[in-house]
């Protein structure tokens, strides 16, 4: 950050317009020049030296003088603009003499907040020469695994905005795990199959005449419309307090889609997510269907209150009672009876009937 420039007659500018004005001058008188004549041309060519001589050669070659290296030092220092070079390190900013930060330095090159946390660091007395380290692996060693896997994922990161499961069955797994009813698992696995009968679909299958969307009548209906770009899902997923930045993630891909929001989602904001995708579907078909419009709330409402229902029912059911085993008569040890009774209610409901059966350890009947 440029904080101060010193104009050419000396005076030093630091208000921000005064800055500005002074470096475009400073650029206009570089790049600006007049048309110069064939004549002039021809002058300044003739004072160009053409050849390096043996003169001129031993003068290069000769070692800069110290009013050489001041005078060049002393050029240059209102022209450089403040901060490090490219290749500088941290010692750069510590003073050699008190072996500590040097506050000038530090004050010129950082803001203030920066510039208060660097000064509280200490700084080490090893002295350790310096080291180049990979900043991509936690020992800050280089190897060409690492480097692998670091190509592959920038590669991948290019090749798609979406970061999703390369893997269809942990895909299908989020889908079918969900905590909702069957019937919205079902649907969210015909939409991530484009099994939806959108219009657009119906169009490409059936030739209809009207493939636009029945709400806005914008655009063709399709997948992404339909729960993304119609203005009727847009109120809806404003309404619901879901991220709109990973639900808006699509990429012509249901399955994708819906991969890439569970896996950036916590589990009931999914659970949600898909509960919602099926009342959009369902208030599309009522406004296709019966002419009736679901206002967007009303939308969110019934998924909300839906969701929380089928959460509610699924605590207080029981568990699902396990089949009656059939167990083998045993024959009793020796010396002992083994007795068995069952009883009944007949249907009249005012008589009963008692049987019982003793065995021995034969298995005869005894009674």
């Amino acid at each position: 950050m440029i904080t101060k420039l010193v104009d050419s007659n000396g005076q030093t500018v630091e208000d921000i317009e005064g800055i500005q004005h002074l470096m475009s001058n400073h650029f206009q008188q570089i790049f600006t020049s007049g048309l110069p004549t064939d004549d002039e041309l021809e002058r300044g060519t003739e004072t160009v030296f053409t050849k390096v001589d043996a003169g001129m050669n031993a003068t290069l070659l000769q070692s800069y003088t110290e009013e050489e290296i001041q005078q060049a030092l002393f050029q240059m220092a209102p022209l450089k603009s403040p901060g490090l070079d490219e290749d500088a390190v941290v010692a750069a900013l510590i003073d050699p003499t008190t072996d500590d930060w040097d506050p000038d330095i530090v004050d010129a090159i950082f803001y203030p907040e920066d510039r208060d946390l660097i000064l509280k660091l200490p700084i080490g007395r090893s002295h350790q020469p310096d080291v180049v380290c990979w900043h991509f692996s936690a020992t800050g060693t280089f190897t060409v695994r690492n480097a692998y896997f670091l190509g592959l994922k920038i590669h991948n990161r290019a090749s798609s905005s979406l970061a999703y499961s390369s893997d269809p069955v942990s895909s299908w797994k989020l889908i079918w795990k969900a905590n909702v009813p069957p019937k919205v698992s079902l649907f969210a696995w015909r939409l991530a199959n484009t099994a939806l009968p959108t219009s657009a679909t119906l169009e490409r299958r059936m030739k209809i005449l009207q493939p636009l969307c029945s709400y806005c009548g914008v655009g063709p209906e399709c997948l992404s419309h339909v729960f993304l770009q119609c203005h009727v899902a847009r109120q809806a997923w404003a309404l619901s307090n879901l991220p709109w930045n990973i639900i808006s993630c699509w990429n012509d891909d249901p399955l994708r889609w819906i991969n890439y929001v569970g896996l950036h989602l916590q589990v009931e904001k999914f659970d949600f997510f898909l509960v919602i995708c099926w009342f959009l579907w369902w208030s599309r078909n009522e406004h296709c269907m019966e002419k009736r419009f679901i206002h967007p709330m009303q939308t969110v409402t019934s998924a909300r209150c839906f969701i929380e229902a089928y959460r509610e029912a699924s605590l207080r059911s029981p568990g699902r009672a396990s089949a009656p085993t059939n167990l083998a008569w045993h024959r009793p040890p020796n010396g002992f009876i083994k007795i068995n009774f069952d009883g009944a209610l007949f249907h009249n409901g005012t008589e009963i009937g008692v049987r019982v059966v003793a065995q021995d350890c034969q298995g005869d009947v005894r009674a």
